[in-house]
């Protein structure tokens, strides 16, 4: 624990909350309300790990569960606009998790499975950083991996402030941070 990783957690709980509190209402008479709380929650404890990981492989952990968790979120209302958002979503985290995934190989390679790039030779670890900018890329939705987020807005919209605005978008942020430091 740091004070990055602190204040990361503090600023999900506070918005998570907040969420929860508004999807309370927003979803009361919905038929399976217990089963997106559930789905919520996990979301919620997938963004945790990823903030309180020690190492890429449970980066990798953390970063899957928001991945699958989404998409989940995204499908809710089970109608052709939410399930084809659901596609773009989870190919766009695929290819995030596949460029984790080769970055923690690149580490492997190295010797080592910790992110701090500074135990590791030069020319491994610029690669590596070239690595995770792309996959914090598939989760910021920042160019050319965009197109999951307009699309996810066929999720209520609890799910659109929680997972598409604020901490989903934000976990590619916390990683590349996490990854220079």
């Amino acid at each position: 624990m740091d004070r990055i990783s602190i204040i990361f957690f503090l600023t999900v709980i506070l918005i998570s909350r907040s969420v929860l509190v508004f999807s309370l209402d927003y979803i009361k008479n919905d038929l399976f309300f217990n089963r997106f709380h559930l789905i919520l929650l996990r979301f919620i404890f997938s963004i945790v790990l990823l903030i309180f990981t020690p190492n890429l492989i449970s980066i990798l952990w953390g970063w899957d569960g928001l991945g699958i968790r989404s998409y989940l979120l995204v499908i809710y209302y089970n109608n052709s606009k939410s399930l084809n958002a659901g596609i773009v979503t989870a190919l766009t985290n695929r290819l995030g998790d596949s460029l984790l995934i080769g970055s923690i190989g690149v580490l492997f390679l190295s010797g080592s499975l910790n992110y701090n790039l500074i135990a590791i030779g030069l020319e491994e670890s610029i690669f590596i950083f070239l690595i995770f900018i792309l996959g914090s890329f598939t989760k910021r939705a920042q160019l050319p991996f965009r197109a999951w987020l307009p699309a996810a807005i066929a999720a209520p919209t609890p799910v659109s402030a929680l997972v598409h605005s604020s901490t989903l978008v934000t976990a590619g942020v916390y990683i590349l941070i996490r990854q220079i430091r």
